[in-house]
């Protein structure tokens, strides 16, 4: 069984030790479709509509994909419905109210059903405070509630995360384990000042049973610590997929050739992750240069994986993803993922 978050010129892709050419329709002798060749990693979807960090809850008739602010204007969290990927309704502002404590973009929307209600956890930038050694504001979490996946979401009177230490956090994505824990993980922005050579962390916190509340200390569960991340590791996702975790995160500077999408290997939800790979689990190819963040969902058994490539103009991307005997892979597919 799997569960992820409800809660993406031409250049060789990077897919460590899995990429074969096969034809539609191939398996392994096991059952499971073969990976997919450089030239079909990902399929474009909708090019004519920019979606940044995307993310999807799973509905019984419709589909939910909330998405950032485009630029400072609303809507505030724009969340489309569809039933094929792709072929949505307008945009509705799933938080018509912009936070009190928040600056005028929003953003790394995660959405889940708890106890009889959404929670939507966020990104926002603190009015109150400015960090001495940038001046800027730095960048919260908080979380909104809401009676229906369409909002309008309330948001938290103040922001639940901040690290002022390490300039701010950002990206929220949430996991519930097969045991019925939920666990909220971040990044912190220490990479807002280069010159510091600070680390750039990804952490995990347990949240109670509301999906609100934290509970214990925030752990440190990886950091850029291989070359090709650069100074970055971002957008953390926690999947689990017969009883293995796997942290799926972006790395290196969104744009750049050497962006792409890294996979840690994780002993529980709490960690520790092993993240000892020399180079993306998917990076540049065929399709796009720079995979900027990624997104995971489940549709109908299938797992699926959305980025939103820079070098398309942040226009929507999607990949059929697969969990075999040595880990996950992108394999070949036919059709868009649709609801029933």
């Amino acid at each position: 069984m799997l569960r992820i978050l409800l809660s993406g010129c031409v250049v060789l892709a990077v897919l460590v030790g899995l990429l074969v050419a096969v034809d539609l329709g191939s398996s392994d002798p096991g059952g499971l479709p073969l990976p997919a060749p450089n030239t079909s990693l990902a399929q474009r979807v909708d090019p004519s509509t920019v979606i940044a960090d995307p993310m999807i809850l799973d509905g019984s008739t419709v589909d939910y994909m909330y998405a950032s602010q485009n630029g400072d204007a609303p809507p505030h969290i724009p969340v489309r419905t569809f039933t094929t990927l792709g072929t949505w309704g307008p945009p509705i502002d799933a938080m018509p109210t912009q936070p009190a404590w928040a600056g005028p973009w929003l953003w790394n929307p995660d959405v889940r059903y708890v106890q009889g209600r959404y929670v939507m956890w966020f990104t926002g930038a603190e009015l109150g405070v400015a960090l001495p050694r940038t001046g800027a504001m730095p960048r919260c979490l908080g979380w909104a509630t809401s009676k229906s996946p369409l909002g309008p979401f309330i948001p938290s009177p103040k922001p639940a995360v901040c690290q002022f230490s390490q300039f701010g956090s950002i990206d929220p994505r949430t996991l519930v384990t097969p045991g019925g824990q939920e666990w909220l993980y971040w990044k912190s922005d220490d990479n807002a000042v280069l010159s510091e050579g600070k680390p750039t962390i990804i952490w995990a916190q347990r949240l109670a049973a509301n999906g609100i509340t934290l509970l214990g200390k925030p752990i440190d569960l990886m950091s850029n610590s291989r070359q090709w991340e650069g100074h970055i590791v971002e957008s953390p996702q926690m999947v689990e997929a017969g009883g293995h975790y796997y942290m799926f995160f972006s790395g290196n500077t969104s744009g750049s050739t050497l962006n792409g999408i890294g996979l840690a290997d994780c002993a529980g939800p709490a960690g520790p992750c092993d993240n000892s790979s020399n180079g993306p689990w998917l990076g540049s190819n065929m399709l796009s240069q720079g995979l900027g963040e990624e997104s995971l969902f489940t549709q109908n058994g299938k797992t699926w994986l959305l980025y939103s490539p820079t070098g398309m103009a942040q226009t929507l991307a999607v990949a059929l993803v697969v969990f075999g005997p040595n880990g996950p892979y992108v394999a070949q597919f036919n059709h868009l993922p649709s609801v029933g």
